[in-house]
Order: C-alpha cells, then structure tokens, then sequence
C-alpha cells in the first residue's frame, strides 16, 4: 500500500508576511555617523577626576558625554582617551542613556544600568535592562551588542534572565492609504 504523497502548497499570506518581518528585522541598519569620531570630545558633570599621564578620567553628577552626533548620559562616565584620542567611555545610571545618529540620518537611542562605548573596537554594549530604539524597532534584553561601524545588533539574555524582546512595526509603504 503506498502512502499518500503531502501535497505541495505555496506558503500562505501570513508566512509570507512572517519571512518579510524576519528578514527586515535582521537587515542591518545604516551604520553610526563615522565622522563623529573625528570630532572633539566634550564632557559636563558636577565632579571630575583625571589622571593625565594614564589617560584616564572620571566624571560624576549627572555625566553628559558628546561627540558629534554622539551623546552618553548618566551618573557616572569613565574615559580613557590615552594620546588625547578617544578609546573607551563607559556610563552607569539609572539609566545610562545613549543616542546617535547614523549615516542616513536615522537617530538609534539606547538605554541600559551600564553603557560601554569602545570607540576602537566600533562597539557600544547595553548591560542591564538594556534597550535599544531605531526607526520602527525596539530591542530590548539583559544585553545587546550594537555595532556601529555596520549598524548590527546582537541581543542575549544577560545574567538577570530577561529573555531577548524585539518589536517591529509595519512600515508605511502609503499603500494602506490608497
């Protein structure tokens, strides 16, 4: 007795629209202004320490961090700029905030309990409760890995066990309109 052969079907409306949504959301965003990183540094907060010769600084008191399009906040903000040019800044707060705008104008906002920025490395690390905001897309998880050289995202459960959280709204093509 043979068995009956599974018919073949192409994929439904909502697969379709599932696969649309799954490749939008893993398509790399337009990456972070580059030129910011040719732009001087400036730094407001109510308490500074800085060790010169280690290229090595501490900020304290509702810390603002620019550069650019680029700009951190928090409680604390730690730089280590050895040569006068920038390599690393990592902010605590509650929240940290992060925002910058990428090459096509887009503004990608991030907040998280710590913020590392590793300028040389083109990596911005969201820790705690971190989430991450770009045009139509929340990311939200223990930690997330923005990259901004690329504009690529990698999200993980952190130490907390809060699951990785991705929301994507539908795009206003105009056609819904019509």
């Amino acid at each position: 007795m043979s068995r009956p052969r599974p018919s073949r079907t192409s994929p439904g409306p909502a697969a379709l629209v599932a696969a649309v949504v799954l490749l939008a959301a893993l398509a790399p965003c337009a990456p972070a202004r580059q030129s910011d990183r040719n732009e001087p540094a400036n730094i407001e907060a109510d308490r500074a320490q800085i060790d010169r010769p280690a290229g090595v600084s501490h900020y304290y008191g509702d810390v603002v961090f620019t550069q650019g399009t680029l700009r951190i906040t928090g409680d604390t903000v730690t730089v280590r700029a050895p040569d006068g040019g920038l390599q690393y800044a990592e902010s605590h707060g509650n929240p940290a905030t992060a925002r910058q705008e990428t090459e096509t104008g887009e503004v990608v906002h991030a907040n998280a309990q710590t913020i590392v920025y590793d300028a040389d490395a083109g990596l911005v690390t969201l820790t705690g409760d971190a989430e991450l905001l770009r045009e139509g897309e929340r990311f939200a998880a223990g930690e997330i890995r923005y990259r901004t050289d690329t504009g690529r995202i990698e999200a993980e459960r952190g130490s907390g066990g809060d699951r990785v959280h991705i929301r994507i709204e539908p795009r206003d093509d105009g056609a819904a309109s019509q």
